[in-house]
Formats: structure tokens, sequence, C-alpha cells
């Protein structure tokens, strides 16, 4: 038998989490003051999201929201 990998590490489960509650575009700060989450460790787990195709990026003047 073998032990499936579970497709979202702790980081990336926080993150969704965190976007999950609040129901509206944040910013990387934002998702990462209210994670706990440091911005670096928010900042690549947010890419690696995007590039997975589980959240979206959108850019408004000089600001990224997820």
């Amino acid at each position: 038998m073998k032990i499936k990998k579970p497709i979202f590490n702790p980081y990336e489960t926080q993150i969704l989490r965190v976007m999950t509650k609040f129901k509206r575009n944040l910013t990387t700060r934002q998702i990462s003051i209210k994670s706990g989450i440091s911005y670096l460790t928010t900042s690549k787990y947010l890419k690696k999201l995007n590039n997975r195709k589980f959240i979206l990026k959108r850019r408004e003047t000089n600001k990224i929201y997820w």
C-alpha cells in the first residue's frame, strides 16, 4: 500500500485558510500578517500556489492581490 503525499504543505494550508476566511483579495503582506508566516515564506508559497493554478494573481497599480 502506497502512502499518498498530501496536496498542500502546512504553509500552503494556512495561506489558503486565511484567503478563504477573508473572502476578498489580499496582498502578500496582509496574508503574511494574518497567517503568522514570514513575508518571504508567504511570497514563496503564494507563487507556488499560483503556478499550480490554485489561486490567481491580480496586479492593481503597484500592488499585487491574490
